[in-house]
């Protein structure tokens, strides 16, 4: 059968790839084009002389002798060592790119996020090690296009180990200002395994899961509310045991507003993408969010979508149900920053009035103004919170917010915050916790002052006041 022509074969091509390996400068960073096809060329080679190799190696007429031969000389891990450094080279590439050219960073830094996952699935026994480094590289990716759906779906599937964190970055993806639809798949292979272990795990993420799970799929009303119930009942307890600073209430309503747009339902998708067309977004208009807004309202189609659709119905159901618990335990620290993020939802989506109409009355408005009432101190400056303009520190400075990052890119979220808001920012901040907590409680004051101003006028709540004295 020739094997020993084969492996003759094999090694040569093998000696080939490493004598053109150990004879190339290291610093080469731009090679001829003939050279980059002849390196490929002769690797593709070595690839396919493996495969005839492993191939041959197990045909039914060889010996025993023979069949043993990739395991005695670890041919497996040979190829390993060789994969592993060829991504090493190509890490190393791509680094000195960005170095030369930091605008390349733009696309540059996803790709080294792509190679480190070629990593993961190529050493097995040390996938954290590569997790790790492929999600700092797609996290500079996001910081760099924090509109792109497709890089916090990279983001989802490196999310595993944490479920919620998982459905948060793939819902985020269907609902980024750039959508990448292609989460939605994905979204449904995550979901494989949750429909029935809510009921054998008793935890707040399953049931949380398995709710977003009957949702999307349009399974039965009963199952839908008997998972919410579930997750609703736990929540306390895994708000006031769960030292997460917050985050992971935020993850909760970034997915619960995901189901409230459809999880990229075209028709719903367009209520949060029309500010864009308009024109009015933060990157175009120098207006500030408040007037921004006014501009928004005043180009929005009258014909915009109400909400038909059950799915739709539940979503709204499950956003707002989960914000009156949030509310009604918002003197631990970890739910007030998904009631700041749940208030810039809401204002946000009151310039489109027929979307806000169907669903304003399950808004909690006599929650949200005791909440708000509870925030106001006798030393709070007034004149900043009934202000137009987005409240800034006293030297006019940026104070960015942990949820601030999570929320950025999110369709419903373009009008929030002011043009160059996050210049200079990275993908996260260090703040000091009693810094943090005035920003916050600012912030929600002015979006309270917002929501007054433009939901009041047309709507039946007048309980949704704020009474600032």
């Amino acid at each position: 059968m020739g094997s020993r022509s084969l492996s003759s074969e094999f090694q040569e091509c093998e000696r080939k790839c490493q004598w053109l390996e150990q004879s190339r400068a290291p610093s080469t960073v731009h090679l001829p084009s003939d050279r980059w096809w002849g390196l490929i060329t002769l690797h593709l080679n070595l690839l396919h002389e493996h495969e005839q190799f492993f191939v041959m190696c197990q045909h039914p007429s060889v010996s025993l002798d023979v069949k043993n031969v990739p395991e005695k000389y670890e041919m497996s891990d040979r190829s390993l060592k060789y994969m592993l450094c060829f991504i090493e080279t190509v890490s190393s590439i791509l680094k000195r790119l960005i170095l030369s050219n930091s605008e390349l960073g733009d696309s540059l830094f996803e790709q080294l996020g792509d190679v480190a996952r070629y990593g993961m699935f190529a050493e097995k026994l040390n996938r954290e090690y590569w997790n790790v480094i492929s999600r700092c590289w797609y996290q500079k990716a996001a910081d760099r296009n924090p509109d792109s759906g497709r890089i916090q779906h990279h983001l989802g599937d490196l999310s595993q180990p944490d479920p919620l964190q998982t459905l948060f970055f793939l819902t985020k993806a269907l609902i980024s200002a750039q959508p990448f639809p292609g989460s939605r798949v994905t979204v449904g292979r995550f979901f494989n395994d949750w429909p029935n272990l809510a009921l054998q795990e008793n935890s707040m993420a399953t049931y949380f899961i398995a709710a977003h799970y009957v949702l999307l799929r349009g399974d039965s009303t009963g199952r839908f509310m008997t998972f919410i119930n579930g997750f609703l009942s736990l929540l306390p307890s895994y708000m006031e045991h769960h030292g997460h600073q917050g985050q992971h209430t935020v993850y909760v309503m970034s997915c619960n507003f995901a189901s409230v747009f459809g999880y990229h339902n075209p028709a719903f998708m367009a209520v949060g993408s029309s500010q864009s067309q308009s024109g009015h977004t933060p990157q175009t208009n120098e207006l500030g969010p408040a007037n921004q807004k006014q501009a928004c309202v005043s180009n929005c189609s009258i014909n915009q979508p109400a909400y038909p659709t059950k799915q739709a119905l539940q979503g709204v159901h499950l956003t707002f149900r989960t914000l009156s618990v949030l509310l009604q335990y918002s003197n631990g620290h970890n739910s007030v920053p998904a009631i700041h993020i749940s208030l810039a939802f809401l204002w946000g989506l009151t310039c489109h009035h027929p979307f806000m109409e169907s669903l304003e009355a399950r808004v909690p408005w006599r929650a949200i103004t005791r909440f708000l009432n509870s925030l106001i101190t006798p030393n709070d400056d007034f004149p900043k919170i009934e202000d137009a303009s987005f409240p800034a520190a006293d030297d006019g400075a940026a104070l960015q917010l942990p949820e601030d990052f999570l929320i950025r890119g999110q369709t419903w979220s373009q009008l929030y915050y002011p043009k160059g808001f996050f210049n200079g920012s990275g993908d996260s901040i260090s703040i000091e916790v009693d810094s943090e907590v005035k920003i916050r409680r600012y912030r929600c004051l002015w979006l309270g002052v917002q929501l007054a101003m433009t939901v009041i006028a047309t709507t039946k709540h007048p309980e949704a006041e704020i009474k600032a004295n």
